[in-house]
């Protein structure tokens, strides 16, 4: 999130740089369009909007394109055509002419876009303000703007619903896209005679040809994707030609910082327009370019660039800035196992994200940290926000929040040097101990992910019980305590459920479904062996009576043995809670994941749309929007003691 003090040129800047640096493909709608002009054996081009009851960028921003071969569609006749804008339409009067009219086949066009209507609204408004204006002020002036036309519309869930009710089909025949938003045109079929029509339409999806100030300056309407190589690119010829000239000029005559242009600025005569040039964006560039300086760093450095694809690295090169994430950062961290027969823990790049320090850790005898990890200073007058368990993903998830917002990470790596059979009472009293260290009173605001969670949950109890206030406990996607489990006969009806559900994603599913169902499964299967080795191994040690060696001792794992045997039944408090709305194999089928049989004054249940591993990915965004305001409102009716 932008800081208020940031200049709107710089708001613009980081927009430019995070476009660029965009690794995902993108693909404009125009594309099939065109791709229909170009190939005439493509009779009609269908975009058809994702819908879900969450919207986050995952839907909003998203479509899917139906490309049909053959003759030219004919188009399906329609008892009535109407326009949503010119003919004053709304969810009412649609419903009566639905459920009154009964046409058989209705065509309602240019029904406006509601999804990316504020995301526009904030585009067009930055196009109106001076270089030199803050962010703060964008933000105050932008809550004063009214809300427009598309805003109010309805989302074409609310549309889909009506027509379900008067047993209509609905679909989208044609998306128009503007710089406004965009308009859908919707035909509806009754259901009545059993006959589900599909209209042919051969409108192609145009942009419009006028785009505005801020438009013009951030994209092309001659440009149809986006190139998820750019960073990359920029990067390697940044990178080689900083080697080429530090192997032939004296080191006072190497530039500081290289920008790569896509193109150099000209101006209307033709002349290089030297006003135009971006300034060099030092956070990206290595400003000392430094090679490693011995075997460690070497090692290291081929690690880094065999992960991240950056040849070569700079010993202080970020691995966040260069596009790390917590995908990427397992991978470094078996490939570093591998070379240096050593575990680090997952924490250990919130501290050490170059290859410098690094190093510097692997020299060590010991890499484990006991200490608190700081991932976001924010105003030390804000009473700060702690996650359990170092994730890389709470990086991503703190730079969701309000950059006034102190974010810690509380690592428990170390809590099984000596002891391996810790109960998890024993263990969230050592944890509550280092987190009152660094702040002795409440109120507290804590959350975890997964095991983290529970672990999380167990800390907050703890605190309670020494008196101390927690003001936000949140949750994310971790079902509750044994004590909340399923009766047999809700357990043997969830089991035919999910059996239902693999079935469905095995057979029936879409080929990223299939693959993501076949990958999980692998995945699952695999960590299960490993746990089952696991124990045995633990119980062999145990068998014989000596304790768990050190290169067994694994943290996530002896937690989860704990968290087991753990029996806690209740929870005086409120508990947040962040579920995705896709489910996989789980024991816990209720929808509060059974936290709301623990927490006395209940559960409030905040369903994110895709799967559980994309809740600090790709939709981290979303899992932060609504974090912020409920720490917003946990912060306003829990004000810190002065």
């Amino acid at each position: 999130m932008a800081e208020d003090k940031l200049t709107v040129s710089g708001l613009r800047h980081r927009i430019e740089r995070k476009i660029k640096e965009e690794r995902e493909l993108f693909v404009d709608p125009q594309f099939f369009s065109e791709l229909q002009r170009e190939f005439k054996s493509i009779a009609h081009v269908q975009m058809i909007p994702k819908t879900s009851r969450s919207q986050n960028e995952l839907i909003k921003f998203r479509y899917q394109a139906i490309l049909r071969l053959g003759p030219e569609g004919v188009n399906m006749p329609v008892d009535g055509c109407w326009h949503w804008q010119r003919d004053n339409l709304d969810t009412h009067i649609l419903q009566s002419i639905l459920s009154q009219n009964r046409p058989t086949y209705l065509m309602v066009k240019e029904v406006p876009n509601p999804r990316v209507a504020e995301e526009v609204r904030i585009m067009r408004s930055l196009g109106d303000f001076a270089l030199t204006d803050t962010v703060g002020h964008f933000r105050r002036v932008l809550g004063e703007v009214p809300i427009d036309l598309n805003s109010r519309s309805p989302s074409l869930e609310e549309l889909e619903q009506i027509a379900t009710q008067a047993n209509y089909k609905m679909g989208v025949s044609c998306v128009h896209q503007d710089r406004d938003g965009g308009s859908y045109d919707l035909f509806f079929s009754s259901l009545s005679d059993g006959i589900i029509a599909h209209p042919e339409n051969n409108n192609s999806s145009r942009l419009s040809e006028d785009p505005g100030p801020v438009d013009k300056h951030f994209w092309s309407t001659t440009k149809s994707t986006n190139n998820p190589l750019s960073a990359k690119v920029r990067r390697d010829v940044s990178s080689q030609v900083r080697s080429f000239v530090q192997a032939n000029l004296p080191d006072y005559m190497v530039p500081a910082a290289f920008v790569v242009l896509d193109a150099l600025p000209v101006t209307p005569n033709g002349k290089l327009d030297r006003k135009a040039l971006p300034a060099p964006d030092h956070k990206g560039q290595e400003i000392t370019f430094v090679v490693p300086r011995d075997a460690t760093e070497s090692r290291v450095a081929r690690i880094w660039e065999d992960v991240l694809g950056v040849h070569p690295s700079s010993v202080r090169d970020n691995f966040f800035d260069l596009g790390g994430d917590s995908l990427l950062s397992t991978r470094l961290f078996a490939l570093v196992e591998k070379e240096f027969a050593k575990r680090l823990p997952p924490g250990t790049l919130f501290e050490a994200p170059t290859i410098e320090k690094l190093a510097a850790i692997l020299r060590q005898e010991s890499s484990v940290s006991s200490s608190l990890i700081q991932v976001q200073a924010g105003d030390s007058s804000v009473p700060p926000m702690f996650f359990i368990e170092a994730r890389v993903g709470y990086r991503a998830l703190a730079a969701e929040l309000d950059p006034d917002q102190p974010v810690y990470v509380v690592p428990y790596d170390d809590l099984f040097v000596k002891d391996t059979e810790r109960s998890l009472s024993d263990l969230a009293a050592e944890l509550a101990r280092r987190i009152r260290y660094h702040q002795p009173n409440g109120p507290y605001y804590l959350g975890g992910m997964c095991l983290a969670g529970r672990v999380a949950f167990a800390i907050a109890c703890e605190l309670r019980h020494q008196g101390e206030e927690v003001a936000l406990l949140a949750i994310i996607d971790v079902p509750a305590p044994r004590s909340a489990r399923l009766s047999a006969i809700s357990a043997l009806g969830g089991l035919m459920g999910r059996l239902t559900w693999h079935a469905r994603y095995a057979l029936h599913g879409s080929h990223e479904q299939r693959m993501d169902w076949f990958a999980g499964g692998f995945r699952a299967l695999g960590w299960q062996a490993r746990h089952q080795a696991w124990q045995l191994a633990r119980l062999f040690f145990r068998r014989i009576g000596r304790s768990l060696p050190q290169s067994l001792r694994h943290a996530t794992r002896l937690m989860a043995e704990a968290a087991r045997k753990d029996a806690t039944m209740s929870y005086p408090g409120r508990i947040i809670l962040f579920r995705p709305s896709e489910t996989t194999l789980t024991s816990y089928d209720q929808w509060d994941l059974g936290w709301g049989q623990i927490a006395a004054h209940g559960v409030d249940i905040h369903e994110i749309a895709g799967l559980h591993r994309t809740l600090l990915r790709a939709n981290v965004t979303e899992v932060g929007r609504r974090l912020r305001k409920c720490l917003a409102r946990a912060q306003q009716a829990h004000p810190a003691a002065t």
